[in-house]
């Protein structure tokens, strides 16, 4: 598994057309890209899963999902 870049362009990728949509996305601005950064620190309720649409999560061969959990 690649490691993804932790920097503003990736960020945007990730906000603008994934976790923004995201069923169980916190909605705490300034997070995001769980993949590169982490876990959020706000209380997670899974009802769906973005991750594998995203084009970070496909260019960089992620396998898993729920980063943000």
């Amino acid at each position: 598994m690649a490691k993804v870049e932790d920097n503003e362009e990736n960020f945007r990728t990730c906000v603008e057309s994934n976790c923004g949509k995201c069923p169980s996305f916190p909605g705490t601005e300034a997070e995001g890209l769980y993949c590169a950064r982490g876990s959020s620190e706000a209380e997670i309720e899974r009802n769906g899963c973005e991750c594998p649409d995203c084009p970070i999560w496909a260019k960089c061969g992620l396998g898993r999902t729920y980063y943000c959990d």
